[in-house]
């Protein structure tokens, strides 16, 4: 049944009053252009675009300028990147682009009307279900990608009111700033705990209160370490209790083999990047080193964000080259750290930094309810479910 209002069309339902084009029916696909090659461009290739924003650009010399520097675009077109795993990394030009060109691994898409249908498009280039069609048209083995003539063919649902398309990419785009936003924010506040790292784990920048001189120490002197007898089989999606293995992911299963404050660390694959930290009942795998049961000199949370802070690179120089890198357990036992010399310094050190995870995950998160959002709006608005006008 298709409700009052809504007609069916070849690739879903859509309002009366919107219409199925194809898109080189409103847009042209890589324009030609009498532009010349200029002695000095910037270049954009398929790694300059991140999430809609141009993170990069390379100064080029028309001497050394690569054979896929070539194409041209204007302010308000869309490069749309045709590469797979590239595609949905494209960019809305609002910026005076007469010293760029672009890599032949985009398609530049023009509106033939003007900026509003530029905008929706952008926003609709972006859903579901015109990825799902691009990806079933890529071909090639090495680097898929859809072909120009392809994608100028693909069918797109389009209010017919100038003044609905404005809305609807207006919407999404105050959506689209408050990610980058967020984004933003996340990337500063991950700099200052960078630096505060750096100042506080060496003993560069002291706190207030404290004095003394710091000393350095080896883990296997201030906790016990030892691997878990688990393996993947015994996880279960309903666990009870946490269960470490050898991946950031941490699963669920119903054992619990430790009790406490640990760290948990894998012994092999992705060495050095993957650090736990916990305080309760769980259960680790039997490639993943605990570290727990710690001196009463020292304060594990601090343990912990000094293994993150250098571990990785004294694992790495005492990885043993099996099949994949792995860690034996003198490797955990040696590795030394800095320490203040009482341990109340330590725990605010470790505080401090704790705050700062705490931040930035609850940033994170938002961030990602963000994301969410906006693709329940792209479903609603870009289908004609929900309407503006």
């Amino acid at each position: 049944m298709v409700k009052q209002g809504y007609k069916q069309t070849e690739i879903g339902v859509i309002p009366e009053d919107w219409e199925i084009y194809p898109l080189q029916k409103i847009s042209e696909i890589n324009p030609c252009s009498d532009c010349k090659m200029l002695q000095e461009f910037f270049y954009i290739d398929l790694e300059s675009v991140v999430g809609g924003i141009l993170v990069n650009k390379k100064l080029i010399n028309k001497a050394d300028a690569p054979s896929r520097a070539q194409r041209y675009f204007k302010r308000n077109d869309i490069l749309y990147q045709t590469v797979r795993p590239y595609q949905q990394n494209n960019l809305f030009v609002d910026f005076d682009s007469k010293q760029y060109i672009a890599s032949t691994g985009y398609a530049i898409i023009r509106s033939l009307k003007n900026k509003s249908v530029s905008k929706y498009l952008y926003h609709y280039l972006h859903t579901d279900d015109f990825l799902s069609v691009v990806l079933d048209n890529c071909t090639g083995t090495s680097y898929p990608a859809i072909n120009p003539a392809t994608l100028s063919n693909i069918k797109i649902k389009i209010p017919i009111n100038i003044e609905e398309q404005n809305l609807i990419a207006e919407a999404l785009s105050d959506v689209d700033s408050m990610i980058s936003s967020l984004e933003k924010l996340i990337a500063k506040k991950k700099a200052i705990k960078q630096g505060a790292t750096q100042e506080l784990l060496t003993g560069e920048k002291r706190l207030p209160g404290f004095d003394g001189d710091w000393k350095p120490i080896q883990l296997g002197s201030v906790s016990k370490i030892k691997t878990g007898d688990k393996n993947n089989e015994q996880k279960t999606d309903d666990g009870k209790y946490p269960f470490f293995v050898r991946s950031q992911q941490v699963e669920r299963i119903n054992s619990y083999s430790y009790d406490g404050e640990a760290i948990l660390i894998p012994g092999e694959g992705n060495i050095g990047q993957i650090f736990h930290y916990i305080n309760g009942k769980f259960d680790w795998h039997q490639r993943v080193y605990k570290i727990s049961d710690f001196s009463e000199f020292v304060c594990g949370k601090y343990v912990y964000y000094q293994m993150k802070f250098s571990f990785g690179e004294h694992a790495l120089k005492n990885t043993v080259k099996a099949t994949v890198d792995s860690l034996r357990l003198p490797t955990f036992e040696q590795f030394e750290f800095l320490i203040p010399p009482i341990v109340e310094e330590q725990t605010a050190i470790a505080s401090i930094l704790s705050d700062m995870d705490n931040e930035i995950e609850a940033l994170d998160q938002k961030l990602a309810k963000t994301r969410q959002i906006k693709q329940g709006m792209m479903q609603q608005l870009l289908t004609g479910k929900i309407r503006l006008v």
